[in-house]
């Protein structure tokens, strides 16, 4: 059962719900906007008792979470740390307010340390830097499967060391958190054997657009760690969109496709190649050649007609004698 918090009635409904009538609610979301206005201890308390009693809360949505400055915010967000039965947490500030603090980052460690329960932690959107106290814990974090910090600012952050050591770490999306600036660091990222999805969107990484002469012997190796990164990685998702990687730099992708046996999707699209770089015909040797693939995104007009038509006829000849995967094997243009 999915419950939503948003108003004292519906914590009275909750709590009575739980205690007289044995409900089982295994999803909550609090939004604090809504029921903590004026500082209103009394909630606090309520929500308080509940975390403290109730373990069979699987999944925690805490939805505009005020600055952690009064007792009864303090209390309540330490209650919800040692409560032993949340797998899964989404936390989404409230404009305006920080996420910094030694009670929200004690808390997530606590949660997150080994033998802790949490796998999945969403702390998206929550102005997130490079120096973030939360950021700067995040190798404790050694329970967590899915990590999604997308729509953070870590410019100047070393996201590959960040996560080298959360070996249980499957599902990482950090798209559009201006990692262009260092795409080497970032990149590094394709080496981590345990990743399984990663999405890189929106991140600029292009060489062309990150680096200034005085950094001209790094931006010639851009393209070799995209390929070794990608022909090496254990990935089953990448997605690499939004990123103005130039033609050479997506030949390197596709080069790194080929030697890759795990990558089943791959997102290319909103990049700056085009159909006269080679790029048309690294695809085509792709589903020639590479059985693991099933899907690659890129943007209409990147490939021509002919070759589109071609690589049509190649996932068709390479997959008649089974059914299953000429159904599923396919170039997405759009």
């Amino acid at each position: 059962m999915e419950v939503l918090l948003d108003s004292r009635q519906s914590i009275y409904t909750l709590i009575t719900g739980i205690y007289t009538r044995n409900i089982q609610v295994n999803q909550i979301s609090i939004q604090f906007t809504s029921i903590i206005q004026d500082r209103d201890s009394f909630i606090a308390q309520l929500l308080i008792a509940l975390f403290s009693n109730y373990t069979g809360i699987y999944e925690l949505q805490l939805i505009n979470l005020p600055p952690l400055d009064t007792n009864g915010e303090l209390d309540l967000f330490q209650v919800i740390a040692t409560n032993k039965s949340i797998r899964r947490l989404l936390i989404r500030w409230r404009t305006g307010s920080s996420n910094e603090g030694d009670v929200l980052t004690e808390g997530l460690t606590l949660m997150c340390q080994k033998g802790g329960l949490l796998q999945h932690l969403d702390i998206s959107y929550g102005n997130i830097t490079s120096d973030s106290w939360l950021l700067e814990r995040i190798p404790g974090y050694t329970c967590i499967e899915e990590l999604n910090l997308s729509s953070s600012n870590l410019d100047g952050s070393n996201i590959a060391d960040l996560v080298i050591g959360l070996t249980n770490l499957r599902f990482l999306n950090i798209s559009n958190c201006n990692l262009g600036l260092n795409p080497l660091a970032t990149l590094r990222i394709l080496f981590n054997q345990n990743l399984r999805w990663l999405n890189l969107s929106n991140n600029n990484l292009s060489n062309q657009k990150a680096y200034f002469d005085i950094f001209e012997f790094i931006a010639c190796n851009l393209s070799q760690i995209i390929q070794e990164g990608v022909s090496q990685c254990a990935l089953e998702y990448l997605d690499l969109s939004n990123n103005g990687l130039d033609s050479s730099e997506i030949i390197s992708v596709l080069h790194g496709i080929l030697q890759n046996q795990t990558i089943i999707s791959l997102d290319l699209r909103n990049n700056g190649y085009d159909f006269n770089s080679g790029i048309d015909n690294a695809i085509l040797e792709i589903f020639e050649v590479n059985t693991s693939i099933t899907n690659i995104w890129i943007d209409p007009g990147r490939i021509t007609q002919n070759t589109s038509q071609m690589i049509m006829e190649s996932i068709l000849l390479h997959s008649e004698s089974n059914e299953l995967e000429r159904l599923t094997r396919n170039l997405h243009i759009s």
